[in-house]
């Protein structure tokens, strides 16, 4: 996640919306593919960054264990652009968006005390699951996706954010599909880009054959071929709020011919620090 200059060149809007634009040369870089014999010296030294003391933890319903961290000492300022950080708990202008006061998606969780926010435990396994989506084999056959949207090209302006109030359905996936509904912001060509994502998405890969859809963020400084990351299985994004975490689950899903149920998500560019905030609900602003 770049703070450091932005100049957005156009827009693509894929499944939901997709938004494309320029995110400057400090790109934060994520795993290197790196050799098998050094693979598993590389998860336990992410382990030992991601996985930080707890001073509450917190079992789900769903069997999601997240660790309340105390927000000062979560993974993201163990990244050097992160050093001497001063974290910025709201926008330093309120954006006017439409709410969705009464309509709570999320699966039911506690929130963590006061001064501490939720981070997943992060497995080995885990670890091996995101490495592989992340990787460009895992991509490598696109006679096997497909996308569904409209495009919009326009060189020459510069768009501070993206919103998109995005269907909440349960799709039915095996073996090694995916199904996703996101906000993408891109910068670059088909050959070379920068991207960051954030939506919904039922992976049996990443998730681990869990069925159900839930909130998740990617991104990769180099389309994918060196640098990617998911949710915040490496350092790059800070949490501010304590009760929504970046990649809960979600509890309401839409009924074909029956009751539809939509959640609106906001990425916006707080010029302030340069940051790139993420609000759910219209109101819920997760983090940065």
């Amino acid at each position: 996640m770049d703070c450091n200059g932005i100049f957005i060149k156009r827009i693509t809007l894929f499944i939901v919306i997709t938004f494309v634009l320029s995110l400057g040369n400090n790109e934060i870089e994520g795993r290197l593919i790196i050799s098998e014999e050094e693979e598993d010296t590389e998860f336990e030294t992410q382990l030992k960054i991601l996985n930080k003391p707890p001073v509450k933890t917190i079992h789900t319903e769903w069997g999601d264990i997240y660790d309340c961290i105390d927000i000062c000492k979560q993974p993201a300022f163990n990244h050097p652009l992160l050093k001497n950080h001063t974290i910025q708990m709201k926008p330093s202008k309120e954006l006017k968006y439409s709410t969705s006061e009464g309509q709570n998606f999320d699966a039911p969780m506690e929130s963590c005390p006061k001064g501490t926010v939720p981070i997943w435990r992060t497995s080995k396994e885990d670890l091996t699951r995101a490495k592989y989506l992340s990787s460009p084999e895992s991509t490598s056959n696109d006679s096997n996706e497909y996308w569904a949207g409209v495009e919009y090209s326009k060189s020459g302006e510069t768009f501070p954010g993206a919103s998109a109030r995005i269907n909440l359905w349960e799709p039915h996936v095996i073996d090694n599909q995916s199904s996703s509904a996101v906000i993408s912001l891109r910068s670059g060509t088909d050959s070379q880009y920068t991207e960051m994502r954030y939506g919904w998405t039922a992976n049996r890969i990443l998730y681990g054959n869990e069925t159900g859809i839930r909130y998740f963020a990617y991104w990769t400084a180099d389309n994918g071929q060196r640098t990617g990351c998911y949710n915040m299985m490496c350092p790059g994004f800070v949490q501010v709020h304590p009760r929504y975490p970046l990649d809960n689950r979600i509890s309401k899903t839409s009924v074909y011919d029956g009751v539809q149920w939509k959640n609106e998500i906001n990425v916006f560019l707080d010029v302030e620090g340069k940051k790139w905030r993420l609000v759910r609900h219209g109101n819920i602003a997760i983090g940065y």
